[in-house]
């Protein structure tokens, strides 16, 4: 038969079928569409488990318990009826869609995704070990670690708190470990670091992880340390089994049955994950429902005594604690109902009265029954009668399937995850009472199961004030708009104050006490300097491994603290002289450009200090100040893809990018084969051993860091100066008592008592948006607060500078808030404008005051300033508070 007839044939089937469909009998028989979701709505992207299941959720109450869409232009249709399920229990093969979100940790040797047979094969292997093995030697090993617990807590104080999450978590990787893994964690220490690999891991994978981004750069370097120790985990116990060493845990399994070493590794990794997590967390919250719900505490208590005696729990006695089983089961139910799973049909399926289409996908949200008051009354409420046998019994067993819906897929370790749950609770329940602390506000964050965004903890633990999920700060940061954004959120709520950032849990501290504490934090968030990552690229070293950046910072502290010195001073009292000699010449009258002159000035200053005299004229010099100023404006705004600023900003950069990749080859001709001293920033960049790229974007980032903060400081203080003539005066006396006729120096900058003063209050009164930014890898207490990990802190250093509990009279401006008595007065951590800590502080401090001293102690010994009058200035609050035109100065020479 050939294609055309083919064709016509099948035509022919398919108009038949519609005229069958369309023209038949109205009766039960008849096929129906599934409702659903049509292409254009298609759910696209990677499944990430917790938000996935709320689609479907959200895809039921609206379609009802069948319910099709397209994921990733893909027919798919979820089924949530305990009816249909029954029917699918011979359909084995899985989405390997599905697992895409695990692939970066387990690689693509772990079992779930391998062909059909393969699977069966492992599965069968894996299910034979744990039915048959997670039996006596098992239960003895969870009793000793849950008595381990026991001992530890009755040590405690009556007043004392367990953080309940941390605590299960830990003793349930314990219990897997030991079982699974052989006795390899000698110490709580290296327990706790794997532990806290593992949480950061679980927390990331409840985000899409794109590539090239921090999540992936994190989740990277987690994961790659986590399978460095899942291989010598491995190849230590290769060691000791050849030692006579009994072979009875799972790792020997792996081990004896041949695979591959990413196999093994593959599957020790899913075992792990999939095992510690979902295990804890149903711990913590069935003690925290019995803590919720005392009576049924004492109920479950009871039935332990009744059972149990004075006996320890055993594999023999646990089918005989009912209730227990209830309260296992009962939370399963209540906590974890975003279970879903994922099936390939093959072939065409008639379902009921629906056809579902051969190669579609079937998710199967397993949950979905568990909060239908069909099969659970009042479902909403925990409620271990839920399974009682009479309960039981009237249900649909099919609206019960938690561990998989079919026994040739269902989890092969649900035995095992069963029997440490309820060994740690009978020993627990037995020893304590567990009572929920006070006054605290547990908020539910949906990831791959339930959790709580902050540990249940103590009474001493205090919610942090702030912001809902709901009023999440989306989008990039801008510093010029965000922080206003915390001025305005430490107004409403205080010193420390939460909110939500494109999703993210973010806590902005402007606390003096507390910022102290955090002194050890220096994971800064990279995604932080995205703002300036269309100017520098990705090779600038903020964008790097905190080791490269700890490496690049030290080699730039190094230069700056001890070559900040004769050669720089210098070289700034050479220009401020040129500019003296130039402003001479000017008549009484003229009106100076003050932004203008100063950012010019500033940026000579850098370049030729830096740079190599690389401009030899004017012209090329402002052109260069030009392209700056204009990068720096919309450094201000937010960049939209495509947008005419973005065109732009692309547009500076290159140009920007083309001269100083000009500076840096000029550089390197000029010191090649010659007696040229090698003392410039420019040379340390060309001696370290980077790439170009790293060069270029270190330069960069350099020049617009350090002209634009330099240059408006240096503005703002001959402004402040100005506008009250009486500072400009006392300054100049200060300046002639200290130097007479002399220059500035480097040695004489410390005796300039109250030049440094004012510097330090422009920096206090201006430039008061400074803030900072740290990851906190885990749970921190925090004074009375305790944040999760994985949160972001910003610190808001500038916040206190504007509190009149550390700066009598903020609002004025006032050198005398830097006298010496007054400095001793105040809180350390009430003035950190250039980093809150040694280790992440700005490099270029030093170089900058500097800078600053010697211009304003040249300019001010020769000139009076003075504002030019009726100026209505307006300020834009920019990167730093700039005036909206530029502000007008006559000077009045002092000779």
């Amino acid at each position: 038969m050939d294609t055309v007839t083919l064709i016509l044939v099948a035509t022919l089937i398919v108009v038949l079928s519609l005229i069958a469909y369309t023209g038949g009998n109205e009766n039960e028989d008849k096929i129906k569409q599934i409702p659903g979701l049509n292409q254009s709505q298609s759910k696209n992207g990677q499944i990430i488990i917790g938000e996935f299941s709320k689609f479907l959720e959200d895809l039921h109450k609206r379609f009802g318990t069948i319910a099709s869409f397209y994921h990733n232009n893909k027919y798919a249709v979820s089924i949530a009826d305990p009816e249909l399920l029954k029917p699918l229990r011979q359909l084995e093969i899985v989405s390997t869609e599905m697992f895409d979100q695990f692939q970066i940790v387990t690689g693509k040797e772990s079992f779930m995704l391998q062909d059909l047979e393969e699977i069966k094969r492992r599965r069968k292997l894996y299910a034979h070990h744990f039915m048959l093995r997670a039996c006596k030697s098992y239960t003895d090993c969870f009793l000793e670690i849950a008595n381990e617990y026991v001992e530890k807590w009755k040590k405690l104080s009556k007043d004392d708190h367990i953080p309940l999450m941390e605590t299960t978590l830990e003793a349930t990787l314990k219990g897997i470990l030991r079982t699974s893994y052989g006795d390899y964690f000698k110490d709580e220490k290296s327990l706790k670091h794997f532990k806290k690999l593992l949480v950061n891991v679980s927390l990331l994978m409840e985000k899409e992880i794109k590539a090239n981004s921090t999540e992936e750069m994190e989740m990277n370097q987690n994961v790659g340390k986590i399978r460095a120790i899942v291989k010598h985990i491995l190849s230590s116990r290769e060691r000791d089994t050849s030692a006579s060493t009994d072979r009875n845990v799972f790792i020997d399994v792996l081990l004896e049955d041949g695979q591959s070493t990413e196999a093994q590794m593959g599957d020790s990794m899913l075992f792990i994950m999939a095992g510690y997590d979902p295990t804890g967390r149903l711990i913590m919250w069935i003690l925290y429902e019995l803590a919720s719900q005392p009576e049924l505490q004492e109920k479950l208590y009871e039935e332990l005594k009744s059972v149990l005696g004075d006996d320890d729990i055993s594999l023999a006695i646990l089918p005989k604690l009912h209730y227990l089983g209830q309260i296992v089961d009962e939370i399963i139910r209540y906590r974890f109902h975003s279970l879903f799973t994922a099936r390939i049909i093959p072939k065409e399926l008639k379902l009921a009265n629906y056809v579902i289409p051969a190669n579609s996908t079937l998710y199967l949200p397993l949950g979905i029954p568990f909060t239908n008051d069909k099969y659970y009354t009042n479902p909403e409420k925990f409620d271990p009668e839920h399974f009682s046998a009479e309960n039981s019994k009237l249900r649909n067993p099919y609206a019960w399937k938690p561990f998989g819906y079919a026994g040739k897929r269902q989890c092969p370790g649900q035995s095992y995850a069963r029997t440490i749950i309820s060994v740690y609770l009978a020993q627990w329940v037995r020893q304590f009472r567990f009572v929920l602390v006070p006054n605290q506000k547990i908020n539910i964050v949906r990831g791959m199961m339930l959790r709580p965004e902050v540990d249940i903890l103590n009474e001493d633990t205090r919610q942090i004030p702030g912001l809902s999920p709901s009023e999440s700060k989306d989008g990039q940061v801008i510093f010029a708009e965000f922080s206003l954004y915390l001025a305005d959120l430490h107004k409403r709520f205080g010193p420390v104050v939460s909110f939500y950032q494109n999703n993210q849990y973010a806590v902005s501290i402007a606390h003096p006490d507390l910022l102290k504490q955090l002194r050890h934090l220096e994971i800064t968030p990279t995604d932080l300097f995205t703002q300036f990552e269309i100017v520098s690229g990705k090779e600038a070293f903020g964008f790097q491994e905190l080791e490269e950046i700890r490496r690049r910072r030290k080699l730039y502290d190094h230069h700056f603290m001890l070559k900040s010195c004769k050669s720089f001073s210098d070289c700034f009292v050479e220009i401020a002289k040129e500019y003296v000699e130039k402003w001479k010449k000017l008549g009484k009258d003229h009106q100076l450009r003050l932004m203008d002159v100063i950012s010019e000035a500033t940026l000579k200053g850098i370049l030729r200090t830096s740079y190599g005299d690389y401009f030899k004229d004017e012209k090329s010099l402002q052109h260069f100040k030009k392209l700056l100023v204009n990068v720096s404006m919309l450094l201000e705004k937010q960049l939209l893809p495509n947008s005419p600023e973005e065109v732009d900003m692309k547009k500076y950069v290159e140009e920007i990018n083309t001269i100083v990749k000009q500076i840096l080859a000029t550089r390197v001709r000029e010191t090649t084969d010659s007696d040229v001293e090698r003392n410039l920033f420019i040379d340390v960049l060309l001696e370290d051993t980077k790439s170009e790229a790293a060069q270029l974007a270190d330069s960069t980032i350099f020049i617009m860091a350090g002209y634009d903060v330099t240059g408006k400081t240096i503005m703002w203080t001959l402004y402040e100066l100005a506008k009250q003539p009486e500072l400009q005066e006392k300054l100049y006396e200060e300046l002639k008592s200290v130097l007479g006729d002399n220059s500035t120096s480097l040695e004489t900058i410390p005796q300039l008592q109250y030049l440094g003063q004012v510097i330090d209050e422009t920096i206090r009164y201006r430039l008061k948006t400074i803030f900072a930014a740290r990851n906190n890898p885990e749970d921190l207490k925090l004074g009375n607060y305790l944040i999760p990990a994985n949160s972001r802190l910003y610190l808001n250093l500038g916040e206190t500078f504007m509190d009149n509990k550390h700066y009598a009279n903020a609002e004025k401006f006032d050198p005398e808030h830097f006298s010496v008595v007054n400095s001793r007065k105040r809180h350390p951590y009430a003035w950190k404008p250039f980093g809150f800590a040694g280790k992440r502080q700005c490099p270029g401090q030093s170089y900058v005051r500097t800078k600053i001293s010697i211009y304003l102690a040249e300019w001010i010994r020769q000139f009076r300033f003075k504002l030019v009058p009726d100026q209505n200035l307006k300020f834009v609050q920019g990167m730093i508070i700039r005036p909206e035109d530029d502000i007008l100065v006559t000077l009045e020479p002092r000779h």
